[in-house]
């Protein structure tokens, strides 16, 4: 973000003008500085539970449910934590956005056994109450492979390209079945910022 400013040599007269350019000098400074740092836009947290198989989604209310399904609808199932992401809205002159998943693991009793991987998924459409999503996003997933039993982990994506605008969810791909008596409590944070 760049703002032009006067510069006092072209409005002398008193002191206030330049105090005032150098607070506003100052603030530019500190804008600029923040672009780069990272902005959460979408966060959430969920259980994927032992002897468990196959992709589950962060929920608006704080769970992981097993298929990509509306509430009030036919099918069994609850709210996903659904973004329309429309890059306009991020837009700063001169500046290129990224993205990032950040994610933590908790891992209860037993390990999974399995490879959990985090990752930005979009919706390409609602039938039935149920979403068709798509292929993982390229660059976002992050992996927590056969963590240990009582183990706190966490890791990011690290940058990738924004997607196309339309609507995304968060989802966990397992590499097989969790063990039993395992449980892991997982989080995200979709991230943002300009470079």
């Amino acid at each position: 973000m760049a703002i032009s400013l006067p510069t006092p040599s072209t409005n002398t007269g008193t002191n206030d003008w330049q105090d005032v350019f150098n607070n506003d000098d100052a603030l530019v400074t500190e804008f600029d500085a923040r672009d780069d740092n990272y902005q959460t836009i979408l966060s959430g947290s969920g259980n994927y539970p032992a002897s468990t198989s196959g992709t589950r989604y962060f929920t608006a209310v704080g769970n992981l449910t097993d298929g990509p399904k509306l509430t009030g609808s036919a099918q069994t199932g609850v709210g996903l934590a659904l973004i329309y992401f429309d890059d306009a809205d991020y837009t700063i002159a001169s500046k290129t956005q990224k993205l990032r998943i950040r994610a933590q693991q908790a891992t209860i009793g037993t390990g999974p056994g399995t490879t959990l991987t985090v990752g930005l998924y979009g919706v390409t459409a609602i039938s039935g109450g149920v979403f068709t999503v798509a292929t993982v996003t390229t660059g976002s997933t992050v992996a927590f492979a056969s963590t240990a039993a009582n183990t706190l982990a966490q890791a990011n994506s690290g940058d990738f390209t924004i997607p196309a605008d339309g609507y995304y969810i968060v989802g966990v791909a397992n590499s097989g079945t969790t063990a039993g008596s395992s449980s892991h409590d997982l989080h995200f944070q979709l991230q943002t910022r300009w470079v």
